[in-house]
């Protein structure tokens, strides 16, 4: 009876270890696929019937409501392409990267970073389907909510619109509630702030306590005032405390007030929520930089390069305190890692220098070695 348990252990230990592989490995063919420019593999990966039955009124006697569901995802699941969104990033110098496989509550998900302009974190909630996996939805760090809940919005706000939901049993409130956070966001982009601030104050109080409202009052507290986001990022952290998405949206705003001990804070707390993710090193670096203090900045910059071999920006960063500090030896050895891992030619990153470090490129040892 022992060796039989033992077997089943066993068996289950092999199992569970095989179906983690798998995992991983569907995570980096994403992202090695992504990277060469291929939306394919992704797209066909995503189970785009599936998330559309995470937002569409499917228990409904409406007939109206069927004939919408039929038209609305015809026009959602033929314009839905996930991987031209990463590629346009990817396209402008982003990276994506696979992080690591998250089991929660019997479900996994991929992890993985983008980071361009900024950076953002995306969740890939996975399903398998006659035995292979497919992703069926994406819940979006900087938002805060998932995929679905984003088109939810939208379709039900299109329902409201065209009154088709008028008889239904739809909390007719928190539809119009939604509609005018998107009018709100519209608002923003255009710069239209008092506008965006009287749709705001007329959405009702029940849905201001809702995660997806506070985050967007938030965004809309950064253009009003910063006392005025001071008090709405507590009202937040007071609701939904170590959330990742509050953590993402207040670096920018921490930063351009020069609030620098509050970034790297906050970037721990990033750090933690995440379980880890070591490229924020190279974001603390940046802080630091803007502190002033070369020496943290260097030693951080230092663990990025080992974990990244080929971040050239973390490279670049170095390159950038050593001549601040005048250390000529290393920073000859960045820039002849600059030529030989990175391909630059000598000749450019000698104009380079004299643009942006013109005293430096002066000095005889630069010369001599622009001249090798």
């Amino acid at each position: 009876m022992k060796k039989v348990v033992l077997i089943l252990i066993m068996v289950c230990g092999l199992t569970i270890n095989a179906q983690k592989e798998e995992l991983e490995n569907l995570g980096k063919k994403i992202e090695e696929t992504l990277a060469n420019g291929n939306t394919e593999f992704i797209n066909s990966i995503y189970d785009v019937k599936e998330m559309g039955d995470r937002f569409l009124l499917k228990k409904t006697k409406s007939k109206k409501i069927k004939s919408f569901n039929k038209s609305f995802y015809s026009g959602f699941s033929s314009s839905f392409d996930f991987g031209a969104l990463i590629k346009s990033e990817i396209d402008n110098d982003a990276t994506y990267q696979f992080l690591r496989l998250i089991e929660e509550d019997g479900d996994h998900y991929l992890l993985f970073r983008l980071y361009g302009q900024g950076v953002n974190y995306h969740k890939h909630l996975l399903k398998k389907d006659s035995g292979n996996y497919k992703i069926i939805d994406t819940y979006i760090y900087i938002t805060g909510e998932y995929l679905s809940d984003t088109f939810k919005s939208i379709y039900m706000g299109a329902l409201l619109s065209q009154g088709i939901l008028s008889n239904s049993s739809t909390n007719k409130s928190i539809m119009n509630d939604l509609m005018k956070m998107n009018e709100i966001k519209v608002f923003l982009n255009r710069g239209e702030v008092d506008k965006a601030k009287k749709a705001y104050e007329s959405i009702s109080s029940s849905s201001k306590e809702k995660k997806i409202f506070k985050l967007t009052g938030i965004r809309l507290a950064g253009e009003v005032s910063n006392e005025a986001y001071t008090k709405a990022i507590t009202d937040y952290e007071k609701s939904f405390p170590n959330d990742i998405s509050l953590y993402l949206i207040s670096m920018d705003k921490l930063i351009l007030n020069e609030e620098y001990d509050e970034t790297i804070v906050v970037l721990d707390k990033l750090n933690a929520a995440l379980n880890g993710d070591p490229f924020l090193d190279y974001m603390k670096g940046n802080v630091y930089l803007l502190k002033k203090d070369l020496e943290k900045a260097e030693t951080l910059f230092k663990k990025v390069t080992n974990i990244y071999p080929d971040f050239m920006d973390a490279y670049d960063n170095l390159l950038s305190i050593y001549i601040e500090k005048d250390n000529l030896k290393e920073a000859i050895s960045i820039l002849n890692t600059f030529v030989k891992d990175f391909e630059l030619p000598k000749e450019i990153l000698f104009e380079t220098l004299k643009q942006n470090y013109p005293e430096f490129s002066k000095k005889e040892e630069v010369i001599n070695w622009s001249n090798q």
